[in-house]
């Protein structure tokens, strides 16, 4: 009961109006200390009606596992903190939050508010070393909640290869897609009709290829982060054009170009391209005009960065060290540039 009223009521004094329902709901935590955080942290500064449907849905579930009960916490998320919750379950944990933060930021303004709330309600917690943790438990819960969307045949996200394998092969819930995040791939295969349904992909992470396919012709317009180190291919779609990308990051590529024509990316603020040794040319960089990080380091075979970079009035740090055979460097905007690597 102490535990409880801790995260239920912090520092007030409890009501003895909710005295009956704070006995039942440690009873039924059955001495499970994550439990009582989780569900004490729901219930803070919540009303009697709040309490009693709460009680009564932990009852419901009174024989199913403890995930099952845990899962009330996620249910009483806004919208936008479940996606949230969700891709810290499913990708970012352990991870450090001044990696994560860009990565939430590039689909929701609220990134910080969500995560602020994510910690109060005892659902993550960010340690000493500002790495993201939450409870085995709790991750288990918010993987069940993935799972659970699987099965009705609109999974959301996808962390293991053999999903993924599953999305490409038999095209199962891409249009309820949201984020793909692989690490240590040693196959891949990019179907064209699963990719074209994924339109509200907004991450996709690929890190580690062994082997793939002779190559990609689709990529959804709705990414806003896509991350894919030792990108295989020769060049990226010709018809994608994701005007709402913040982050792309192609290191270690294969890459003889991005694209031949002029593409409009107006919200990408970061290309890394570096250790992409084929690179032999850059992209027209017009229709980038927020663009402020770009790595060309170490591509040994670049002879020219387009004029055009010029245009871009925000770039903060251009990274062109150990490119030994370019023979032209544009104008750059040294007002805002803050970091030049030659």
């Amino acid at each position: 009961m102490q535990l409880f009223n801790q995260y239920a009521f912090k520092k007030e004094v409890s009501d003895e109006r909710f005295t009956k329902f704070s006995l039942e709901l440690v009873n039924h935590a059955k001495g499970l200390p994550l439990a009582l955080k989780v569900w004490g942290s729901l219930l803070h500064r919540k009303g009697l009606t709040q309490w009693r449907s709460t009680l009564d849905r932990i009852k419901k579930n009174s024989t199913s596992e403890i995930v099952e009960k845990l899962k009330i916490s996620y249910d009483g998320l806004e919208p936008e903190e479940q996606k949230i919750f969700l891709d810290m379950a499913c990708f970012f944990r352990g991870q450090r939050k001044k990696r994560v933060m860009p990565i939430l930021e590039s689909y929701n303004v609220g990134a910080e508010y969500g995560l602020d709330v994510l910690i109060d309600k005892s659902l993550i917690f960010i340690s000493n070393d500002d790495t993201i943790e939450m409870h085995d438990l709790i991750q288990d819960m918010g993987r069940y909640v993935v799972k659970m969307q699987k099965k009705s045949g609109e999974p959301s996200r996808v962390w293991d290869i053999e999903d993924f394998e599953d999305v490409m092969v038999n095209d199962m819930g891409t249009k309820a897609m949201e984020a793909i995040w692989l690490e240590d791939v040693q196959n891949l295969c990019f179907s064209r009709e699963p990719m074209e349904n994924m339109q509200r992909l907004r991450i996709l992470y690929i890190y580690g290829f062994h082997t793939y396919d002779d190559s990609v012709e689709y990529l959804p317009n709705s990414l806003r982060w896509f991350d894919c180190c030792g990108y295989p291919w020769e060049s990226l779609p010709e018809n994608f054009e994701p005007r709402r990308l913040v982050h792309l990051d192609l290191q270690g590529s294969f890459l003889r170009h991005l694209w031949t024509e002029l593409k409009h990316l107006p919200s990408l603020r970061n290309l890394k391209l570096n250790h992409s040794k084929r690179l032999m040319q850059t992209p027209d960089f017009t229709g980038m005009p927020n663009l402020e990080y770009l790595d060309l380091g170490c591509c040994s075979n670049l002879e020219e960065v387009h004029h055009s970079l010029g245009c871009c009035r925000k770039l903060i740090v251009l990274d062109l060290r150990d490119c030994k055979i370019l023979k032209r460097f544009p104008y750059v905007n040294v007002e805002s540039l803050g970091s030049l690597n030659l």
